[in-house]
Protein backbone atom coordinates (compact mmCIF):
# COMPACT_ATOMS: atom_id res chain seq x y z
CA UNK A 1 0.00 0.00 0.00
CA UNK A 2 1.17 3.20 -1.10
CA UNK A 3 -0.81 5.61 0.47
CA UNK A 4 -1.12 5.00 4.32
CA UNK A 5 -2.99 8.61 5.89
CA UNK A 6 -6.28 8.57 6.27
CA UNK A 7 -7.80 12.03 7.38
CA UNK A 8 -11.42 10.73 6.87
CA UNK A 9 -13.77 7.41 6.21
CA UNK A 10 -14.52 8.61 2.79
CA UNK A 11 -10.83 7.43 1.84
CA UNK A 12 -11.13 4.32 2.36
CA UNK A 13 -14.55 3.66 0.73
CA UNK A 14 -13.24 1.96 -2.27
CA UNK A 15 -12.75 -0.78 -0.12
CA UNK A 16 -15.70 -1.77 0.50
CA UNK A 17 -15.73 -3.39 -2.97
CA UNK A 18 -13.04 -6.27 -1.61
CA UNK A 19 -15.11 -9.23 -0.10
CA UNK A 20 -12.56 -9.80 2.41
CA UNK A 21 -13.49 -8.26 5.95
CA UNK A 22 -11.30 -5.12 6.51
CA UNK A 23 -11.00 -2.97 9.29
CA UNK A 24 -9.18 0.20 11.07
CA UNK A 25 -8.28 -0.25 14.50
CA UNK A 26 -7.02 2.60 16.24
CA UNK A 27 -4.18 1.97 18.38
CA UNK A 28 -4.00 5.12 20.55
CA UNK A 29 -7.96 5.18 21.40
CA UNK A 30 -8.09 1.10 21.34
CA UNK A 31 -11.21 1.19 19.21
CA UNK A 32 -12.56 0.77 15.86
CA UNK A 33 -11.85 3.79 13.46
CA UNK A 34 -13.85 2.19 10.30
CA UNK A 35 -14.73 -0.89 8.66
CA UNK A 36 -15.85 -2.23 4.52
CA UNK A 37 -19.18 -3.94 4.22
CA UNK A 38 -17.70 -7.64 4.47
CA UNK A 39 -16.60 -6.17 7.88
CA UNK A 40 -19.59 -5.33 9.02
CA UNK A 41 -20.95 -8.46 8.25
CA UNK A 42 -18.28 -10.11 10.07
CA UNK A 43 -18.41 -8.14 13.38
CA UNK A 44 -22.56 -8.47 13.31
CA UNK A 45 -23.11 -4.59 12.91
CA UNK A 46 -25.56 -2.86 10.89
CA UNK A 47 -23.44 0.38 10.22
CA UNK A 48 -20.02 1.59 10.39
CA UNK A 49 -21.26 3.83 13.77
CA UNK A 50 -22.39 0.66 15.28
CA UNK A 51 -18.87 -0.99 14.78
CA UNK A 52 -16.71 2.14 15.98
CA UNK A 53 -19.36 2.21 19.27
CA UNK A 54 -18.16 -1.55 20.19
CA UNK A 55 -16.57 -1.06 23.45
CA UNK A 56 -13.35 -3.05 23.56
CA UNK A 57 -12.18 -2.08 27.31
CA UNK A 58 -12.31 -5.45 28.63
CA UNK A 59 -9.29 -6.16 26.47
CA UNK A 60 -6.48 -8.03 28.18
CA UNK A 61 -3.12 -6.16 28.75
CA UNK A 62 -1.58 -8.98 26.25
CA UNK A 63 -3.50 -7.68 23.51
CA UNK A 64 -2.94 -4.13 23.86
CA UNK A 65 0.93 -4.88 23.88
CA UNK A 66 0.49 -7.60 21.21
CA UNK A 67 -0.83 -4.16 18.62
CA UNK A 68 1.28 -2.00 20.15
CA UNK A 69 4.26 -4.35 19.14
CA UNK A 70 2.69 -4.83 15.33
CA UNK A 71 2.93 -1.41 15.11
CA UNK A 72 6.58 -0.35 16.17
CA UNK A 73 7.96 -3.27 14.33
CA UNK A 74 6.81 -1.18 11.05
CA UNK A 75 7.10 2.09 9.23
CA UNK A 76 3.49 3.61 8.13
CA UNK A 77 2.58 1.99 4.68
CA UNK A 78 4.10 -1.32 5.78
CA UNK A 79 2.48 -4.84 6.17
CA UNK A 80 3.22 -8.13 8.13
CA UNK A 81 0.38 -11.13 8.87
CA UNK A 82 -0.19 -12.82 11.97
CA UNK A 83 -2.49 -14.97 13.78
CA UNK A 84 -5.38 -14.13 16.25
CA UNK A 85 -8.09 -15.51 17.85
CA UNK A 86 -11.11 -13.24 17.36
CA UNK A 87 -14.33 -13.38 18.86
CA UNK A 88 -17.33 -12.18 16.26
CA UNK A 89 -20.45 -13.48 17.32
CA UNK A 90 -18.93 -13.95 20.34
CA UNK A 91 -17.24 -17.26 19.54
CA UNK A 92 -13.64 -17.82 19.50
CA UNK A 93 -12.75 -18.01 15.77
CA UNK A 94 -8.74 -18.34 15.04
CA UNK A 95 -8.03 -16.36 12.16
CA UNK A 96 -4.83 -15.16 10.45
CA UNK A 97 -4.73 -11.55 9.79
CA UNK A 98 -2.64 -9.14 7.22
CA UNK A 99 -1.92 -5.97 9.16
CA UNK A 100 -1.26 -2.28 7.42
CA UNK A 101 0.07 0.52 9.43
CA UNK A 102 -1.68 3.57 9.02
CA UNK A 103 -1.64 7.46 10.25
CA UNK A 104 -5.54 7.87 10.40
CA UNK A 105 -7.38 11.52 10.98
CA UNK A 106 -5.95 15.22 11.28
CA UNK A 107 -4.01 14.03 14.23
CA UNK A 108 -2.33 11.97 12.29
CA UNK A 109 -2.68 8.65 14.85
CA UNK A 110 -1.34 5.64 14.65
CA UNK A 111 -3.65 2.67 13.10
CA UNK A 112 -3.66 -0.65 11.89
CA UNK A 113 -5.99 -1.55 8.71
CA UNK A 114 -6.83 -5.27 9.02
CA UNK A 115 -7.53 -7.52 6.83
CA UNK A 116 -8.83 -10.92 6.63
CA UNK A 117 -6.35 -13.75 5.09
CA UNK A 118 -8.80 -16.92 3.21
CA UNK A 119 -8.31 -19.93 4.08
CA UNK A 120 -6.33 -20.95 0.99
CA UNK A 121 -3.65 -18.34 1.75
CA UNK A 122 -3.13 -20.26 5.31
CA UNK A 123 -0.33 -22.29 5.91
CA UNK A 124 -0.54 -22.62 9.54
CA UNK A 125 -1.13 -26.19 11.63
CA UNK A 126 -2.81 -26.80 14.24
CA UNK A 127 -0.50 -27.33 16.36
CA UNK A 128 1.87 -24.04 15.29
CA UNK A 129 -1.16 -21.90 16.37
CA UNK A 130 -1.19 -23.08 19.38
CA UNK A 131 2.55 -22.72 19.54
CA UNK A 132 2.04 -18.83 18.15
CA UNK A 133 -0.45 -18.32 21.23
CA UNK A 134 1.58 -19.96 23.97
CA UNK A 135 4.55 -17.74 22.95
CA UNK A 136 2.39 -14.62 23.17
CA UNK A 137 1.08 -15.80 26.86
CA UNK A 138 4.32 -16.73 28.26
CA UNK A 139 5.89 -14.96 31.28
CA UNK A 140 9.28 -16.10 29.47
CA UNK A 141 10.50 -13.39 27.45
CA UNK A 142 11.39 -14.46 23.54
CA UNK A 143 13.54 -11.75 21.24
CA UNK A 144 15.06 -12.46 17.62
CA UNK A 145 17.76 -10.30 17.03
CA UNK A 146 19.86 -10.10 13.86
CA UNK A 147 23.16 -10.76 14.32
CA UNK A 148 24.54 -7.22 14.15
CA UNK A 149 22.10 -6.90 17.28
CA UNK A 150 19.06 -5.51 16.15
CA UNK A 151 15.64 -6.43 17.08
CA UNK A 152 13.51 -8.25 14.82
CA UNK A 153 10.69 -10.16 17.07
CA UNK A 154 9.56 -9.61 20.56
CA UNK A 155 6.55 -11.71 22.35
CA UNK A 156 4.66 -9.37 24.56
CA UNK A 157 6.23 -10.59 27.56
CA UNK A 158 9.51 -8.77 26.50
CA UNK A 159 8.29 -5.85 25.24
CA UNK A 160 6.51 -5.47 28.66
CA UNK A 161 10.35 -5.54 30.25
CA UNK A 162 12.12 -3.84 27.53
CA UNK A 163 9.95 -1.30 25.83
CA UNK A 164 11.21 1.49 27.53
CA UNK A 165 15.04 0.81 27.48
CA UNK A 166 14.82 -0.11 23.60
CA UNK A 167 12.81 3.10 22.57
CA UNK A 168 14.21 5.65 20.36
CA UNK A 169 17.93 3.98 19.98
CA UNK A 170 20.24 5.55 17.67
CA UNK A 171 21.85 2.72 16.48
CA UNK A 172 18.89 -0.58 16.14
CA UNK A 173 22.49 -2.61 16.20
CA UNK A 174 22.41 -1.68 20.06
CA UNK A 175 19.10 -3.36 20.79
CA UNK A 176 20.29 -6.24 22.97
CA UNK A 177 23.44 -4.86 24.20
CA UNK A 178 21.65 -1.41 25.27
CA UNK A 179 19.48 -4.23 27.73
CA UNK A 180 22.67 -5.69 29.53
CA UNK A 181 23.92 -3.65 32.59
CA UNK A 182 27.62 -4.43 31.06
CA UNK A 183 27.08 -4.04 27.56
CA UNK A 184 30.02 -4.35 26.31
CA UNK A 185 29.33 -8.35 26.91
CA UNK A 186 26.67 -8.59 23.73
CA UNK A 187 29.83 -9.05 21.41
CA UNK A 188 31.33 -11.73 22.88
CA UNK A 189 28.25 -13.41 23.91
CA UNK A 190 27.44 -13.22 19.95
CA UNK A 191 30.30 -14.34 19.08
CA UNK A 192 30.33 -17.82 21.58
CA UNK A 193 26.66 -18.32 20.36
CA UNK A 194 27.66 -18.09 16.52
CA UNK A 195 30.61 -20.59 17.22
CA UNK A 196 29.33 -23.06 19.88
CA UNK A 197 25.44 -22.58 18.44
CA UNK A 198 24.49 -21.57 22.34
CA UNK A 199 25.60 -19.91 25.29
CA UNK A 200 23.69 -19.32 28.59
CA UNK A 201 24.01 -17.89 31.66
CA UNK A 202 22.94 -15.47 34.71
CA UNK A 203 23.34 -11.88 34.16
CA UNK A 204 22.44 -8.36 35.34
CA UNK A 205 19.73 -6.74 32.53
CA UNK A 206 18.07 -3.21 32.30
CA UNK A 207 14.20 -3.43 32.61
CA UNK A 208 11.99 -0.49 32.87
CA UNK A 209 11.34 -1.85 36.39
CA UNK A 210 15.18 -0.91 37.13
CA UNK A 211 18.27 -3.42 37.05
CA UNK A 212 17.31 -7.19 37.19
CA UNK A 213 19.04 -10.59 36.92
CA UNK A 214 17.86 -12.52 34.21
CA UNK A 215 19.02 -16.40 32.98
CA UNK A 216 19.88 -15.95 29.21
CA UNK A 217 19.87 -18.30 26.61
CA UNK A 218 20.84 -17.48 23.12
CA UNK A 219 20.90 -19.57 20.25
CA UNK A 220 22.24 -19.43 16.61
CA UNK A 221 19.30 -20.26 14.84
CA UNK A 222 17.43 -19.86 11.36
CA UNK A 223 14.70 -16.88 11.18
CA UNK A 224 11.53 -18.77 9.94
CA UNK A 225 9.94 -15.71 8.38
CA UNK A 226 13.25 -14.18 6.79
CA UNK A 227 14.80 -17.59 6.34
CA UNK A 228 18.47 -16.23 7.27
CA UNK A 229 20.31 -17.05 10.35
CA UNK A 230 19.59 -14.91 13.25
CA UNK A 231 19.92 -15.14 17.34
CA UNK A 232 16.91 -15.91 19.56
CA UNK A 233 17.16 -14.65 23.00
CA UNK A 234 14.96 -16.50 25.85
CA UNK A 235 15.08 -14.97 29.40
CA UNK A 236 13.76 -16.27 32.33
CA UNK A 237 13.88 -13.03 35.69
CA UNK A 238 15.55 -14.95 38.31
CA UNK A 239 16.12 -12.19 40.71
CA UNK A 240 14.46 -13.42 43.38
CA UNK A 241 16.03 -16.49 43.15
CA UNK A 242 19.76 -14.72 43.36
CA UNK A 243 18.74 -12.36 46.32
CA UNK A 244 17.73 -16.13 48.14
CA UNK A 245 21.42 -17.02 47.30
CA UNK A 246 22.85 -14.07 48.52
CA UNK A 247 20.56 -13.74 52.02
CA UNK A 248 21.75 -17.47 52.62
CA UNK A 249 25.24 -17.20 51.55
CA UNK A 250 25.47 -14.17 54.18
CA UNK A 251 23.45 -16.32 56.79
CA UNK A 252 26.42 -19.27 56.37
CA UNK A 253 28.76 -16.51 56.62
CA UNK A 254 27.13 -15.46 60.17
CA UNK A 255 27.10 -18.68 60.88
CA UNK A 256 30.58 -19.40 60.45
CA UNK A 257 31.96 -16.24 61.93
CA UNK A 258 29.64 -16.94 65.01
CA UNK A 259 31.05 -20.59 65.73
CA UNK A 260 34.45 -19.46 64.92
CA UNK A 261 34.52 -16.95 67.53
CA UNK A 262 33.06 -19.51 70.63
CA UNK A 263 35.80 -20.07 73.25
CA UNK A 264 34.65 -24.05 73.23
CA UNK A 265 35.04 -26.64 70.52
CA UNK A 266 31.94 -26.77 67.89
CA UNK A 267 31.27 -29.78 65.47
CA UNK A 268 28.38 -30.29 63.02
CA UNK A 269 27.69 -33.66 61.53
CA UNK A 270 25.20 -34.05 58.77
CA UNK A 271 22.48 -36.75 58.62
CA UNK A 272 24.99 -39.46 57.68
CA UNK A 273 26.99 -38.69 60.31
CA UNK A 274 29.86 -36.94 59.00
CA UNK A 275 31.42 -33.68 59.70
CA UNK A 276 30.22 -30.68 57.79
CA UNK A 277 31.19 -27.67 60.20
CA UNK A 278 34.17 -27.66 62.96
CA UNK A 279 35.92 -24.69 64.30
CA UNK A 280 39.41 -24.02 64.89
CA UNK A 281 38.84 -23.97 69.08
CA UNK A 282 37.59 -28.01 68.22
CA UNK A 283 40.34 -28.93 66.09
CA UNK A 284 43.17 -27.19 68.10
CA UNK A 285 41.73 -29.40 70.97
CA UNK A 286 41.85 -32.93 68.93
CA UNK A 287 45.29 -31.69 67.12
CA UNK A 288 47.00 -31.92 71.11
CA UNK A 289 45.72 -35.47 71.26
CA UNK A 290 47.44 -36.53 67.67
CA UNK A 291 44.34 -36.19 65.30
CA UNK A 292 43.78 -34.10 62.33
CA UNK A 293 39.80 -33.64 62.23
CA UNK A 294 38.64 -33.04 58.87
CA UNK A 295 35.54 -32.19 56.86
CA UNK A 296 33.89 -35.39 55.75
CA UNK A 297 35.10 -37.02 58.26
CA UNK A 298 32.49 -40.51 59.65
CA UNK A 299 31.70 -40.33 63.00
CA UNK A 300 33.40 -43.40 63.74
CA UNK A 301 36.90 -42.24 62.78
CA UNK A 302 36.05 -38.76 64.98
CA UNK A 303 35.26 -40.97 68.37
CA UNK A 304 38.74 -42.81 67.46
CA UNK A 305 40.71 -39.71 67.33
CA UNK A 306 39.61 -39.02 71.08
CA UNK A 307 39.27 -42.76 72.67
CA UNK A 308 41.09 -45.08 70.34
CA UNK A 309 44.29 -43.61 69.09
CA UNK A 310 47.71 -45.09 69.84
CA UNK A 311 48.28 -46.03 73.45
CA UNK A 312 50.14 -43.06 74.73
CA UNK A 313 50.62 -42.17 78.40
CA UNK A 314 48.03 -39.14 79.18
CA UNK A 315 47.14 -39.16 75.29
CA UNK A 316 44.42 -41.95 76.14
CA UNK A 317 41.16 -42.85 77.07
CA UNK A 318 40.34 -43.10 80.73
CA UNK A 319 40.08 -47.13 81.06
CA UNK A 320 43.49 -47.29 79.74
CA UNK A 321 44.75 -44.98 82.12
CA UNK A 322 42.93 -46.03 84.98
CA UNK A 323 43.86 -50.26 84.32
CA UNK A 324 47.78 -49.38 84.37
CA UNK A 325 47.41 -47.58 87.47
CA UNK A 326 45.60 -50.44 88.89
CA UNK A 327 48.10 -52.92 87.64
CA UNK A 328 50.88 -51.06 89.45
CA UNK A 329 48.84 -50.49 92.44
CA UNK A 330 48.27 -54.83 92.37
CA UNK A 331 52.31 -54.80 91.97
CA UNK A 332 53.09 -52.07 94.57
CA UNK A 333 50.47 -53.97 96.90
CA UNK A 334 51.55 -57.99 96.49
CA UNK A 335 55.70 -56.35 97.07
CA UNK A 336 54.27 -54.83 100.45
CA UNK A 337 52.82 -58.22 101.52
CA UNK A 338 55.55 -59.99 100.42
CA UNK A 339 58.06 -58.14 101.58
CA UNK A 340 57.10 -56.67 104.83
CA UNK A 341 53.74 -58.35 106.00
CA UNK A 342 55.81 -61.44 106.03
CA UNK A 343 52.99 -63.94 104.21
CA UNK A 344 53.78 -67.71 104.21
CA UNK A 345 54.31 -69.71 101.07
CA UNK A 346 51.02 -70.99 101.02
CA UNK A 347 49.39 -67.44 100.59
CA UNK A 348 52.42 -66.39 98.19
CA UNK A 349 51.65 -69.18 95.85
CA UNK A 350 53.51 -70.19 92.83
CA UNK A 351 52.82 -70.54 88.74
CA UNK A 352 51.80 -74.03 88.19
CA UNK A 353 51.71 -75.56 91.45
CA UNK A 354 48.74 -77.37 93.26
CA UNK A 355 47.32 -74.45 95.46
CA UNK A 356 44.66 -73.04 93.11
CA UNK A 357 43.75 -69.92 95.90
CA UNK A 358 46.97 -68.46 96.87
CA UNK A 359 46.76 -64.94 97.77
CA UNK A 360 49.70 -63.40 95.12
CA UNK A 361 50.01 -65.69 91.83
CA UNK A 362 46.51 -66.81 91.78
CA UNK A 363 44.00 -64.60 92.50
CA UNK A 364 46.23 -61.07 91.99
CA UNK A 365 47.55 -62.40 88.92
CA UNK A 366 44.03 -63.05 87.53
CA UNK A 367 43.10 -59.34 88.33
CA UNK A 368 46.17 -58.26 86.33
CA UNK A 369 45.16 -60.45 82.50
CA UNK A 370 42.28 -58.17 82.18
CA UNK A 371 43.35 -55.17 83.38
CA UNK A 372 46.12 -55.65 80.52
CA UNK A 373 43.79 -56.48 78.07
CA UNK A 374 42.45 -53.31 78.79
CA UNK A 375 45.66 -51.49 78.96
CA UNK A 376 46.50 -52.92 75.32
CA UNK A 377 42.57 -52.62 73.76
CA UNK A 378 41.32 -50.03 75.40
CA UNK A 379 36.74 -50.30 76.54
CA UNK A 380 34.40 -51.60 73.87
CA UNK A 381 31.54 -49.84 72.80
CA UNK A 382 29.72 -50.35 75.61
CA UNK A 383 32.16 -49.32 78.63
CA UNK A 384 31.17 -46.41 80.80
CA UNK A 385 34.24 -44.77 78.96
CA UNK A 386 32.43 -45.35 76.20
CA UNK A 387 29.47 -43.86 77.08
CA UNK A 388 30.86 -40.62 78.83
CA UNK A 389 32.74 -40.04 75.52
CA UNK A 390 29.61 -40.29 73.02
CA UNK A 391 27.66 -37.99 75.72
CA UNK A 392 30.41 -35.74 75.25
CA UNK A 393 30.83 -35.70 71.55
CA UNK A 394 26.72 -35.37 71.65
CA UNK A 395 26.99 -32.34 73.24
CA UNK A 396 29.63 -31.36 71.01
CA UNK A 397 27.94 -31.17 68.25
Amino acid sequence: MTKHLFATHDELALFDMVDAPMWVFDIESHCMWWGNVAALKFWNCDSVDALIAKDYSDDSNTVKIRLRQTVANMKPGESTRDSWTLYPHDVPTPIDLRFTYLLIGPERRDALLIETIPPSEVTYEENDRRLVEAVRHSSIMIRYFSLDGALRFANPAAIDVFDDVIRDLPDPADAFAVCLARPSLATDMFAKCIDDGAVSGEFEVRTVGGTRWHRIELRHVIDPEMGDRCILAVEEDVTSIKHAETAAAMSERMLYDAIESLSVGFIMLDSDQRVVLVNNKYRELHRNIGGEVTLGMPFEELLSISTHSKFVLGQDGGERLTSVGFIGFIIVMSFVDIQFHGLEPESIGAMFDRIHNSIIFDQRLLWVFPLIYLAIKGGGPISVDALILRRFSGQAR
